[in-house]
């Protein structure tokens, strides 16, 4: 499975943020839409997939995982993403 990474890492929490894009956002994408990347073209489905797995590893070694979206932060200075974190972690 290789080393997985993650954002932020605070005691047992770790967060990622997300790009719409690289992460294929939900709100954004259908589970058959392809994305286009540099070096390959993969399904949304795939990604989540890939992302789900790295979530549930992290979980087995005691860890909360958190995601952040691109799309929910990316209007917002920082003293707002300090309150975003606040509310959903």
């Amino acid at each position: 499975m290789g080393q997985k990474f993650f954002d932020i890492k605070i005691k047992n929490i770790l967060i990622d943020v997300n790009s719409d894009t690289w992460h294929a956002n939900p709100l954004i994408y259908s589970e058959n839409d392809t994305l286009k990347f540099p070096f390959k073209n993969i399904k949304a489905k795939i990604i989540w997939e890939r992302d789900l797995s790295k979530k549930k590893l992290a979980e087995s070694y005691g860890y909360s995982v958190y995601y952040i979206w691109e799309n929910d932060i990316k209007d917002l200075n920082d003293d707002d993403i300090i309150k975003y974190l606040l509310n959903n972690i």
